[in-house]
């Protein structure tokens, strides 16, 4: 969240462990044991008094390069009188990060939208990313509204998601696609 995190008041904060650890350990669920020893992790953290109401969220640390790992959060976050379109990418490839966030200027293009899917743009001074995600299926989950657990928001493991990284000269960085992604769309 940059230097947002130090404003008090924000109605809702996000925070980010983990994007892209490796797992130990099993779990038994209704009888079956689940082994995760091997897998890929991610971790983050949401507080505050109310959940965005308009969002994109999308995460995926499944791509053919191991190495790669996304995560991207726009909403529209209510500040005091009025409101803004907040913006944090982070994309991770062969160790280099990638930084698109409102807090360093970077501008994002809404390409197209629905309930389902979404084509977005993140360009800051340096590189340009492309993202379009869609989802498979969702469910509910309770979130918060002024203090209250009281209204549902849709969230999925089931989205499938395309990136393309460009220097802005134009040179292609990196260009993969995750079938195994976490998206959230309320927009």
């Amino acid at each position: 969240m940059g230097f947002f995190s130090y404003i008090p008041y924000m109605e809702c904060n996000h925070g980010i462990l983990s994007m892209n650890h490796r797992l130990h350990g099993s779990i038994e669920i209704n009888g079956t044991l689940v082994d995760f020893t091997d897998g890929k992790g991610y971790i983050e953290k949401d507080w505050g008094r109310s959940f965005p109401s308009n969002y994109i969220w999308v995460q995926s640390n499944h791509f053919d390069n191991p190495s790669v790992s996304l995560f991207c959060s726009i909403a529209k976050i209510p500040f005091v009188l009025f409101s803004f379109t907040g913006l944090i990418c982070n994309f991770i490839h062969n160790e280099s990060e990638y930084r698109f966030a409102t807090y360093n200027d970077a501008k994002l293009t809404i390409r197209e939208m629905s309930d389902q899917s979404f084509n977005i743009r993140l360009k800051n001074r340096t590189h340009t990313l492309f993202v379009k995600g869609s989802i498979e299926s969702s469910k509910d989950l309770l979130a918060p509204k002024l203090g209250s657990m009281n209204t549902t928001i849709k969230e999925g493991l089931s989205g499938k998601v395309h990136i393309i990284l460009k220097k802005n000269t134009g040179e292609i960085i990196y260009k993969g696609t995750s079938h195994q992604c976490g998206i959230e769309l309320e927009y």
